[in-house]
């Protein structure tokens, strides 16, 4: 399930129904550097596609945007790069997505929590036109038999646009 290293914007104009926001680890490599990863290891191990644009492995995640609509689903997944490969013996879990200004957020409640199916979903019901939501989306990933979690979390962005 290789992403492309490049980072592809496409235009917003041709929105065609919805699409989750999937992040995809390279599970074995982000859980086995030694020490605390910094933002270059996130963002080397990590890739992020909303549907509309894809910011690849070795990408900054910090500048990603996903477009939001008011009164519309905002979902997030998170899926392993190599799920039968060398990924494979790892439990990874989505986490949470979290405003990075505990005073404002998009959504009914702070933070979002995921859910059995391993997906975060909420409807945008806050926020004006134009307004940035700065926020986390963390994830944990366990040995397989769930032992020594390590958390771990990037920050993309959702700008509320017009319907």
């Amino acid at each position: 399930m290789g992403q492309s290293n490049q980072e592809i914007t496409v235009n917003k104009d041709f929105i065609v129904g919805y699409s989750p926001t999937v992040l995809t680890i390279k599970v074995h490599e982000l859980y086995n550097i030694q020490g605390e990863p910094g933002a270059q290891d996130l963002d080397n191990l990590s890739s992020i596609n909303n549907g509309i644009s894809i910011s690849g492995y070795g990408h900054s995640k910090k500048n990603f945007q996903s477009d939001v609509f008011k009164g519309k689903k905002m979902s997030w997944l998170i899926a392993k790069n190599d799920p039968n490969g060398e990924d494979e013996p790892y439990q990874l879990r989505l986490y949470s997505v979290t405003s990075k200004d505990p005073d404002f957020t998009f959504f009914p409640e702070n933070p979002l929590y995921s859910d059995s199916d391993n997906e975060i979903s909420a409807k945008v019901v806050k926020g004006t036109v134009g307004q940035i939501f700065y926020y986390n989306i963390q994830f944990i990933i366990s040995n397989g038999d769930g032992s020594n979690p390590k958390l771990y979390q990037i920050d993309p962005q959702l700008p509320l646009v017009p319907k």
